[in-house]
């Protein structure tokens, strides 16, 4: 490039990089210098994993897990590691990866947080249990009745393992003040309400059918 830029050995009409066939890649970083172990679970809190970070994770759930101080945010993992990085230094994990198994796999972590694609929430909630997870899982739980009697399948193997959805109207002040003015009604209702979501582009995911 500073040869381009400098005009020599020119004219360029474009560049060749070239990289070394054998290169060490890591999935995975350290964000905290010392030893882990002497860091995590001496306060028995919560070990949590999050896997993805896009748009809603980084405006409000991330947000929300770093005002806690009865969890310990232990690893993040998403498919692009400059996100990862950077969104797991400002949020305070300990540890970053573009692997999701390796949650999966650490034994210190017992809790996982996914905020993956629709489309993946059936295969991570199966893989979460198997390797012996609490999962919250942002909505939907998952795209059909056969990924649904998957899950279920799944879940009753493991009935000490917790398995929540975020259905997270549920703590909205609207919806929280619908229930305070309700609760004293004793007749059967009927109750129709619409949602000004905003407009979601055409182009966009939730659109396609592989998300539902």
């Amino acid at each position: 490039y500073e040869r381009m830029l400098f005009n020599v050995g020119g004219p360029y009409i474009g560049v060749v990089l070239n990289y070394e066939e054998k290169v060490d890649r890591t999935s995975s970083l350290n964000l905290i210098k010392g030893n882990l172990s002497g860091k995590l679970f001496k306060t028995g809190k919560p070990s949590v994993g999050v896997i993805g970070a896009g748009l809603f994770g980084k405006a409000l759930l991330l947000p929300a897990l770093k005002s806690l101080k009865n969890i310990e945010l232990k690893t993040l993992s998403t498919s692009s590691s400059a996100n990862v990085y950077h969104t797991a230094k400002k949020y305070g994990f300990f540890n970053c990866t573009t692997n999701y198994k390796e949650i999966l796999e650490d034994k210190k972590i017992n809790s996982v947080v996914i905020l993956t694609p629709h489309s993946t929430h059936e295969k991570m909630i199966i893989e979460a249990l198997k390797a012996g997870k609490h999962i919250f899982i942002e909505k939907p739980l998952c795209l059909s009745k056969e990924e649904l009697n998957n899950i279920s399948f799944m879940k009753e193997k493991y009935p000490h393992l917790y398995l929540m959805v975020g259905y997270n109207r549920r703590y909205s002040l609207h919806s929280r003040k619908i229930k305070d003015y309700l609760k004293e009604r004793k007749d059967p209702l009927t109750l129709l309400y619409r949602v000004n979501a905003g407009f979601v582009p055409a182009s966009h995911r939730v659109h396609s059918e592989g998300e539902g």
